[in-house]
């Protein structure tokens, strides 16, 4: 699934795809406003009304077991992106989010090759959603205060909180 430039599916569309689908569904979401599939708001409009209603309290559809979601961003948050490498082209930029989590679970982005597993926090080989999230979420914070003084905002969000899933399981 990619959303580029305005791009929309409701979320309720998008659990109705996914729905039949056997086991765990874990949604690596990266987009502006991707924060809004695990939050509430009041204003419910356009893509994010869409979204909004899916994920409250009532509805929730990506709420339970079946769903682990990591977001890029908040709920009326935009989703960067930034330059790697020496091309200075479009093939040389990627989200802050996936760059993170690229780091994060052992690719470095800019030798192109295997890294350490930085977001491994306990050692064991394996990268749980909680450690992806609190990896991604103080990694995504430092790149942006590279870019900027303050002046971008982005917050990773996590759903459920705390959980252990393993998401990467290294083997050499």
């Amino acid at each position: 699934l990619q959303m580029v430039d305005g791009s929309e599916i409701p979320a309720c569309d998008l659990e109705r795809a996914l729905r039949e689908i056997p086991g765990t569904i874990v949604l690596l979401i990266d987009c502006c406003d991707s924060g809004g599939f695990i939050g509430t708001y009041d204003e419910m409009d356009s893509f994010v009304g869409g979204v909004v209603a899916a994920f409250s309290g009532e509805a929730a559809p990506f709420g339970g077991a079946k769903y682990k979601v990591l977001a890029s961003a908040s709920l009326m948050q935009d989703s960067y992106r930034i330059g790697y490498g020496d091309s200075g082209d479009e093939g040389g930029t990627a989200t802050v989010f996936a760059r993170a989590l690229g780091d994060g679970s052992g690719w470095d982005m800019d030798d192109q090759r295997k890294g350490a597993l930085n977001a491994d926090t306990d050692y064991n080989g394996q990268i749980t959603l909680w450690e992806a999230y609190l990896y991604t979420s103080r990694r995504v914070h430092w790149y942006l205060s590279l870019a900027g003084d303050g002046a971008y905002a982005q917050d990773v969000q996590v759903y459920p909180k705390g959980d252990n899933f393993v998401l990467f399981d290294w083997e050499e």
